[in-house]
């Protein structure tokens, strides 16, 4: 295996660890530790701000397969965050019977 191809599958398996950390983080995927699901999701947005890092400083330095890879993984953990916010969001609606007001506070990636 040559040098890069060691670095490819470095920066992939990398990439594949933080979506699992965010995964695990939004209550998708149970801890391998404990083997349960639970659900952070500050430490949900600090994963995908990471992987967001990631994507800036290697703009024109990644193969088509790791950039399309990286791409795909972020689109789905930020569809996922914004899922599970609207859950905590509409959690709270449905036991008093309103509206509940959001933190305000935009989705990994989302811009001002």
């Amino acid at each position: 295996m040559s040098d890069e191809t060691r670095t490819d599958v470095r920066f992939l398996s990398m990439i594949l660890a933080y979506n699992a950390a965010a995964l695990q983080h939004l209550g998708k995927i149970a801890n391998p530790m404990t083997g349960e699901v639970a659900r952070d999701m500050d430490a949900a947005r600090q994963s995908i701000e990471l992987l967001e890092c990631l994507e800036a400083k290697t703009v024109g330095n990644l193969s088509e397969e790791e950039g399309k890879t990286l791409q795909q993984i972020l689109t789905t953990l930020r569809l996922n965050f914004v899922d599970e916010l609207g859950k905590e969001r509409s959690a709270p609606a449905a036991a008093e019977g309103g509206e509940a007001d959001g933190d305000g506070e935009p989705a990994p990636g989302a811009e001002d």
